[in-house]
């Protein structure tokens, strides 16, 4: 019986319960708010957008108006998409 490799191992499995857990959660998340996520990649670049941008007059909150933040947004969540696709791959293949 090798202590040191029992304690390390048990360690892993809790890192990866916890990462599952996590992962878990993160999913919920997006499904719960999945329809207002497309909403947002609809509405960015749409004829809507381009009026409300032209009319804004700077009363409220809207980075939603400017380029690059949901750009940028929305560009991570595409890679994101991706990385979930490559890891979801490797698990697969690693098993």
């Amino acid at each position: 019986m090798d202590k040191n490799r029992i304690t390390k191992m048990e360690e892993y499995l809790d890192l990866t319960k916890n990462t599952i857990n996590d992962i878990n959660k993160a999913i919920k998340q997006f499904k719960k708010n999945k329809k207002r996520i497309y909403e947002l990649s609809n509405y960015y670049g749409s004829n809507d957008w381009y009026t409300d941008r032209e009319n804004f007059d700077n009363s409220i909150k809207a980075g939603i108006l400017s380029e690059d933040l949901p750009y940028d947004t929305l560009i991570e969540l595409h890679s994101l998409a991706i990385d979930l696709i490559s890891l979801g791959t490797d698990i697969l293949k690693n098993e």
